[in-house]
């Protein structure tokens, strides 16, 4: 559940910036290519640090 939250509020996030760099540059909102730009930079940042940490190989010690 929390991924999904994550994935939901970083769209939303990626659409409100979309617009905002659009109005800024005066150019044209483009919907659609501003949804999937934020959804592929969004699974990255939410799915990679999670993978990285299970590659890491890191053990954790457990001498007392």
């Amino acid at each position: 559940m929390r991924f999904v939250t994550a994935i939901f509020w970083g769209v939303i996030y990626g659409e409100i910036t979309g617009f905002l760099a659009a109005s800024l540059t005066s150019s044209t909102f483009q919907p659609v290519q501003s949804l999937i730009i934020s959804a592929v930079f969004v699974v990255l940042l939410v799915f990679l640090p999670p993978l990285m940490q299970h590659f890491a190989g890191t053990t954790k010690s457990t001498n007392k």
